[in-house]
């Protein structure tokens, strides 16, 4: 299993690489344990909005979990087998980087629908570029 922020940093690499997301994955917070799945919608336009600069072609990737482990005690059945969804959509906000998240919508538990905008981006000294995405290595091939 890994951690949320390790998922989508795996996602942006499948997504980098292949120009698809169709990918699996346990994630754990601490306190659950959830199985994503997560798969390609195709290309869609971004309309412009005030909350994030990049309006443009996108990635749209949807995904579902389900929680597996880590219930609360007195979660009625109903709940806990409910799935989650949400969408991601990534693009190349800045000439020759690789894809990043510019927008994800994603259900909560408690507080309903949710969605993160991409607000900034700059390059950095040691920018990623498409060229610098290698395929992780194998766990058979780690010495």
């Amino acid at each position: 299993s890994m951690d949320m922020l390790s998922a989508l940093a795996g996602l942006m690499r499948v997504v980098a690489l292949e120009q698809q997301c169709n990918s699996q994955a346990r994630l754990f917070d601490g306190r659950r344990a959830s199985d994503f799945t997560v798969r390609t919608v195709g290309r869609e336009i971004l309309p412009p909005t005030g909350r994030s600069p990049y309006a443009g072609p996108a990635l749209r990737c949807d995904f579902t979990g389900r929680v597996v482990a880590g219930f609360r005690v007195g979660d009625d059945q109903e709940h806990r087998n409910r799935p989650f969804t949400g969408s991601a959509w990534f693009a190349r906000p800045l000439a020759g980087s690789v894809p990043v998240p510019i927008r994800i919508t994603f259900e909560t538990r408690r507080l309903g629908e949710a969605t993160l905008y991409l607000t900034k981006i700059e390059p950095g000294p040691d920018s990623v570029t498409p060229d610098s995405v290698t395929e992780a290595p194998s766990p058979a091939a780690a010495p």
